[in-house]
């Protein structure tokens, strides 16, 4: 649900930009919607989208090798902000 009642579009390459701010996602690949759905599912599915030019975040990446490892459990975050605010450091 948007804040407000206010939608906004942003049409955009900017994977970060695209992870930052927006809730509902839709990807097209030569005027074909080949995607239509949330951040979580937009990530998780990256490798099934037919599209030449997405590019996940830097920091989506290091939080899927990090819960790779034993002894890591971070929770799925899309910017350096939600990280930073998830992880405990001791």
């Amino acid at each position: 649900a948007n804040q407000g009642g206010t939608t906004i579009i942003i049409i955009t390459h900017d994977m970060n930009l695209v992870a930052k701010y927006c809730n509902e996602i839709m990807v097209m690949d030569e005027g074909e919607v080949v995607f239509f759905g949330s951040r979580g599912e937009l990530c998780r599915n990256i490798s099934s989208i037919r599209s030449r030019s997405l590019v996940l975040p830097e920091i989506y990446e290091l939080v899927k090798i990090l819960n790779e490892r034993e002894g890591f459990q971070v929770p799925e975050v899309y910017t350096v902000e939600g990280f930073v605010s998830s992880v405990e450091v001791r």
